[in-house]
Formats: structure tokens, C-alpha cells, sequence
């Protein structure tokens, strides 16, 4: 049984909560964040689905929730949207002397190099993407010590991408908490923080790696296009 397989069955079966990361499952990595345009068939299929019975969906990115807006070019009606890996559902972010010290430090290790940080509302991000493999290995060092100095502080690792957080949530606990009694999960994933997803899901639930690497989830496809396709498969499954 392959992914799309595992989806139709469930949906056969049972109401469902469908899980979509952002970035690498509904849009393209790409260098600079600022850049990322979700997939419009993708998009698509999400409105449809989020006006189906039986199906709710929410999409849970790292972003913060207000860039997520606007990446996606608004809210959408029906679909629940999280950012910050399960921790921004719109409550204003303290200030955090912790979050400011964290980009402070960002600040001085990206130094004159054009590179993109992220600065959030419990978090700050450094992507290494730009950078040379002795570069980035290099960052990736300092970032780890400083954050072993600082152990109030979780460091978050992605794909090129390091994150220092102060928020206590992930993805993982999102989903629990969004899941209503009888429904199944569908989660779709390409990142490490999409992990924590996949660790809770049970028997009767489906998570989905998107690309390579180690995973938990138990099903896995190549890249955004082929999100696309089961995400149109899961539509007209729903019709």
C-alpha cells in the first residue's frame, strides 16, 4: 500500500484532520523565504477539501502565523492555520529577553554575509542555505555551543535552517489538540519538527514524509508535486 492508497482507505473509513506542513509540502524550498509561493493546484485542492463533510484541515508551519497569512495570501475560510511549529495561533508573543539575546547572537554570526534571519515572536531563525559546506558547518557549531550555554533556550534544527526558540510547544502537540474524538490524522511533513507529528500518530492514522531522510511516519513521497497529486486523489475520494 502506498500513500495515496493508505489516505483513500482511511477516508473510506472515517472523518479526518488533514496536517500540511508549509514550506517543502505546499511550496518549494527555496533560498530566501521571502520567495516561497505555495503551489496554486495545491491550494486548490486545500479549498475544496476544507468545504468537504468529514474533513477538516490545518496547515502547521514554522513560519510565524502572520507570515504564514501572507504567504498563502490570506486566511482561508475553514482551514485552521498555526504557525511557529504549533506555538503562534495569534496570541501576541511576549517580549523575551531570552528571543532577544538569541538574535542578538544570530545577528553577530551572520556578520557581513548576505544571509537571511528570521526574527518571530518566541524564536529567531539562520538559514544556512546560502552558505559553503565549511561555512555552514561552522555556524551549525557555534549555534549549538551557544545554545548548550543557554539550556532555557531550544535549538531546532531543519533543513538548512537553524532555529533558537523559547516556545514549549511543537507540531505534534497541535495536532493533539486539534483532533476531535473520532476523527483519523492525515499529516504530510518534510521537516524535522513535522517528526513530532508522526511520533503520536496511532494505528489507524497516516503520516506522510515528503522527500528524503530518516522518518517515523510510515509512508513517504518525493517532493511537492507529488503532495499534489494525493491531495487530488484525497478530493475526488471526498466527492
Amino acid at each position: 500500500m502506498n500513500a495515496t492508497e493508505a489516505v483513500l482507505d482511511l477516508r473510506s473509513r472515517a472523518g479526518i484532520l488533514v496536517g500540511l506542513d508549509f514550506d517543502g509540502t505546499l511550496a518549494s524550498l527555496v533560498e530566501h523565504p521571502d520567495d516561497a509561493v505555495p503551489d496554486p493546484v495545491a491550494m486548490a485542492h486545500v479549498r475544496r477539501l476544507a468545504e468537504t463533510d468529514g474533513v477538516r484541515v490545518a496547515i502547521v508551519s514554522g513560519r510565524s502565523l502572520a507570515d504564514l497569512i501572507e504567504r498563502l495570501g490570506g486566511e482561508i475560510p475553514g482551514v485552521i492555520l498555526v504557525g511557529e511549529h504549533g506555538n503562534d495561533v495569534g496570541d501576541l508573543a511576549p517580549d523575551d529577553e531570552l528571543v532577544e539575546a538569541a538574535a542578538r547572537f544570530i545577528d553577530l554570526l551572520k556578520g557581513e554575509r548576505d544571509l537571511v534571519t528570521e526574527r518571530k515572536g518566541r524564536s529567531v531563525t539562520f538559514h544556512t542555505r546560502a552558505l559553503d559546506p565549511a561555512d555552514a558547518a561552522e555556524a551549525v557549531a557555534r549555534v549549538r555551543d551557544w545554545a548548550a550555554e543557554h539550556p532555557e533556550v531550544t535549538l531546532l534544527e531543519g533543513k538548512e535552517v537553524l532555529e533558537l526558540t523559547v516556545a514549549t510547544g511543537t507540531k505534534g502537540d497541535a495536532i493533539n489538540n486539534l483532533v476531535d474524538e473520532g476523527e483519523a490524522i492525515v499529516y504530510v511533513g518534510d521537516d524535522q519538527t513535522d517528526e513530532t507529528v508522526f511520533a503520536i500518530l496511532g494505528p489507524d492514522d497516516v503520516g506522510i514524509k515528503v522527500g528524503s531522510g530518516s522518518t517515523a511516519a510510515r509512508f513517504r513521497v518525493k517532493n511537492v508535486a507529488e503532495v499534489v497529486e494525493l491531495l487530488e486523489a484525497l478530493v475526488l475520494a471526498s466527492r
